[in-house]
């Protein structure tokens, strides 16, 4: 394990909330973009179905005109223990098909659970379009809310119905820069809290290698898809999910 990987396992220990749309040793140490610079695109917001390890709802919903506030519920279909219809956890099908089995199980055999909670703004880099995911709701005795690590999207196939995002790849020999490492090991030796000005060089210098690497489609994870739930569906998915908060 080199050392950063090392050293991102520990950050990430401190974390309360697990991650479940990738896996965790890809988080970024800085965010990208500014938020105060953001736009949101309004295409996005609204109600998805996405999936991981099992579905999840998405919410995006707009906090301001520079980001959204993103909740993510994780759903379980076990409610029903005699049910006939049985979800494939194998993958995800199209929004039709998906919301036929969905129907075949009725909103009172789903449950679910909020998980996760993000601030979530946008950015451009090297021309195509880029998501940070700022943990919300975490909290450290050494720390307090300072965000340890971010989750950062390429954010591709957007229209009406269906996006999808792919995370960066910290992990990836690209980031194994020298003005990265050497900025990387300062942020790491300094301790919370940290210099605002030198996470902002190491998010100059995480976001150049992006940009460089922006067509590299090794840097990315696996793409998640992302299907929009549409209004006429709410009381099947949304309260199945209300029903248990």
């Amino acid at each position: 394990m080199k050392p950063r990987q090392r050293s991102l396992t520990g950050l990430l220990l401190t974390i309360v909330l697990v991650p479940v749309i990738v896996g965790l040793i890809a988080c970024l140490p800085v965010p990208l973009g500014d938020p105060e610079k953001s736009r949101i695109d309004p295409e996005l917001s609204g109600v998805w179905l996405g999936r991981s390890e099992k579905p999840v709802v998405l919410l995006l919903e707009p906090y301001d005109k520079r980001s959204w506030l993103a909740t993510v519920y994780e759903l379980d279909f076990n409610k029903c223990a005699d049910s006939a219809v049985e979800f494939d956890e194998e993958g995800l099908p199209g929004y039709a098909e998906t919301l036929a089995q969905f129907r075949g199980l009725g909103s009172k055999c789903i449950a679910g659970e909020v998980i996760e909670i993000y601030k979530v703004w946008q950015a451009e880099l090297g021309g195509e379009r880029f998501m940070t995911w700022e943990p919300k709701g975490v909290f450290d005795e050494t720390h307090g809310f300072e965000p340890e690590i971010w989750l950062g999207y390429r954010v591709d196939k957007v229209i009406k119905s269906e996006f999808t995002l792919r995370m960066v790849d910290f992990e990836h020999s690209a980031f194994e820069d020298e003005s990265v490492e050497t900025l990387l090991d300062k942020v790491e030796d300094q301790g919370f809290p940290r210099d605002p000005r030198l996470l902002r060089s190491l998010q100059r210098a995480v976001e150049k290698v992006i940009r460089r690497n922006v067509d590299e489609s090794t840097l990315y994870e696996e793409p998640s898809v992302f299907y929009r739930i549409e209004p006429e569906d709410y009381d099947l998915l949304v309260l199945g999910v209300a029903l248990e908060l």
